[in-house]
């Protein structure tokens, strides 16, 4: 299992712009919201009253093609010994958003 997932944004805003690392130790399920948003929810910290959730959005996944929940299970599951997995995403499909949210 890879230690950390590293995916790719092609957002247009300044603070969107290229690679983010998550902690894969850290992610407790991924969730295809729709064809154009997908959730991955992080572990509760022992001091945090609140959960951590990063949304992704993304361009369409379009109908019966490979998911971005897909994508991003396979890199959690790699073993690139000790080199972050990257997510790599279905064809067509670009990253156009990260975001941090507490619940």
């Amino acid at each position: 299992m890879a230690n950390f997932i590293k995916i790719q944004s092609k957002g247009t805003a300044i603070n969107n712009i290229g690679s983010y690392l998550i902690n894969a130790s850290s992610v407790l399920t991924v969730l295809q919201m729709n064809q154009t948003t997908t959730d991955i929810y992080l572990e509760e910290n022992a001091d945090e009253a609140q959960k951590t959730k990063i949304v992704i959005t993304h361009t369409a996944t379009g109908t019966g093609k490979a998911s971005m929940k897909d994508a991003i299970n396979n890199a959690l599951t790699a073993s690139p010994g000790g080199n972050p997995s990257h997510v790599d995403l279905p064809a067509g499909i670009s990253v156009t958003n990260i975001a941090f949210v507490t619940t």
